[in-house]
């Protein structure tokens, strides 16, 4: 429901949203280690764990059975104890950063290995992503600004991903693994930042619904029109 008439004010709106900004950080900063990973996964089993390019494989093959039951399994649990997106969004990142570091800094390939594939549970950001866009966006056109600012922050992160694999780095990797562990934290400060944002804007938004009394009542069917967050004082943030 609702028009798809592009509308200027919302355009710029969106831009200079702190919000939208931050999400731009944090795609860049996502991606860096995603593209990373999923260029140079199969060669780091193999130059620094130390299996044989058909090994590498093999080994490399469990990390997608991370990503198919545990993603499910985050989502299906906020779902069912009504649990807030995106600080959940935010933990699930963090914990992340303990398998980056035995990524990185693990002493044995065994330690390596489980970082390697657990590190994989950071595809949950991508996913809260896309959920507080759908939810925590309103307007039209400021929606699909906020999402191609955050698909150019994507790309962006692809671009610089495979570069922190330098060959006179190999073949432990070194600094594209330190550089790993600081974007996962970066990703995740992202994350607290916009629910902190959020948390704010609906407290100031309640207090000022205190202050109106009576003469705070939303319009018959507001939720249909095309209305961003500012220009809506009724919508609350879906936390």
């Amino acid at each position: 429901f609702g028009t798809k008439v592009w509308k200027k004010h919302q355009f710029f709106e969106a831009v200079l949203d702190i919000k939208t900004w931050v999400f731009f950080i944090y795609a860049v900063a996502f991606n860096i280690p995603n593209s990373a990973l999923a260029s140079f996964g199969s060669i780091l089993l193999s130059t620094d764990f130390g299996y044989s390019s058909t090994d590498a494989l093999v080994y490399g093959a469990p990390q997608g059975v991370v990503e198919f039951l545990c993603l499910p399994a985050i989502a299906y649990a906020i779902q069912k104890f009504n649990l807030p997106r995106l600080l959940s969004t935010a933990v699930v990142i963090t914990i992340c950063i303990t398998f980056a570091c035995m990524l990185a800094f693990g002493k044995n390939s065994g330690t390596k290995l489980a970082g390697y594939y657990l590190l994989y549970l950071m595809q949950i950001g991508p996913i809260g992503s896309f959920s507080y866009f759908a939810s925590n966006v309103p307007g039209y056109t400021k929606k699909i600004t906020v999402t191609s600012v955050y698909l150019v922050g994507y790309c962006v992160g692809s671009l610089v991903g495979p570069q922190t694999f330098a060959t006179k780095d190999a073949p432990h990797y070194t600094p594209a693994k330190i550089a790993i562990v600081v974007c996962i934290c970066v990703a995740a400060g992202c994350f607290y930042t916009l629910w902190l944002i959020c948390y704010m804007e609906n407290k100031a938004r309640d207090k000022k619904a205190i202050d109106l009394g009576d003469k705070y009542c939303a319009p018959k069917n507001i939720e249909f029109s095309d209305l961003t967050s500012t220009e809506n004082i009724y919508f609350r943030y879906t936390l």
